[in-house]
């Protein structure tokens, strides 16, 4: 098992077809798909979105306060930053013009740092890490906006396996849930189980941040 980090080594290994299996953000699962024809086939449940959010004591509170402030997403191709870059085009905001700076940062611990030491005023996370800073993180911070939703983490084979053995890896992340040693990892990180993929929504989800 190897862990990947950054989107352009993770695509890059996907290339050389390097994985059996990859468990990754919907966006970089459907690049791994263009580029390598690897195929998704499980997801966990629900969506993700760019949450916008500033600290409550701000005073920023609607889009149009955000206007002239500090902005950080993470890395430039997450999901969450392609997501709220959407948002953006979106509402005809260029956001080299509308925001005095834009910083990106490595991941969602940087953004919360910046926030922690007052380097941007407005941060983008995924709405469930925005949720978790608000509950147990030690801040309170404004719900300025949200993205449209995407699907959440998805599993992927490589395309080019066997159809029986593809379905066999499908079927026991599907019934994972049954099985408590398949899941023991996997509830830590709050996941209860596993669902088909609709690949209508992958693609919509591509359709709206603008990657073919």
């Amino acid at each position: 098992m190897e862990t990947i980090r950054e989107h352009d080594k993770l695509i890059a290994e996907a290339k050389q077809k390097r994985f059996g299996l990859m468990f990754a953000p919907a966006s970089m699962i459907m690049e791994a798909n263009a580029v390598a024809g690897y195929e998704p086939v499980a997801r966990v449940p629900g969506q993700l979105a760019a949450a916008f959010a500033a600290p409550a004591s701000s005073g920023i509170a609607f889009p149009e306060d955000m206007k002239g402030k500090r902005i950080g997403f993470t890395d430039r191709n997450s999901m969450i930053t392609l997501l709220a870059l959407a948002k953006l085009r979106e509402m005809k905001i260029n956001p080299a013009t509308y925001f005095k700076s834009v910083s990106y940062y490595h991941d969602i611990d940087g953004v919360y740092t910046a926030f922690k030491y007052h380097l941007i005023d407005v941060g983008v996370a995924n709405s469930i890490v925005y949720s978790s800073w608000n509950n147990s993180g030690g801040m309170d911070l404004n719900l300025i906006m949200q993205s449209a939703g995407a699907p959440h983490l998805t599993f992927a084979v490589r395309g080019d396996y066997p159809a029986a053995f593809k379905q066999k890896i499908t079927q026991a992340l599907l019934n994972a849930n049954k099985d408590p040693n398949a899941m023991q990892s996997f509830r830590g990180a709050g996941f209860p189980d596993f669902e088909p993929v609709d690949m209508t929504q992958y693609k919509a989800m591509m359709a709206y941040i603008g990657t073919k």
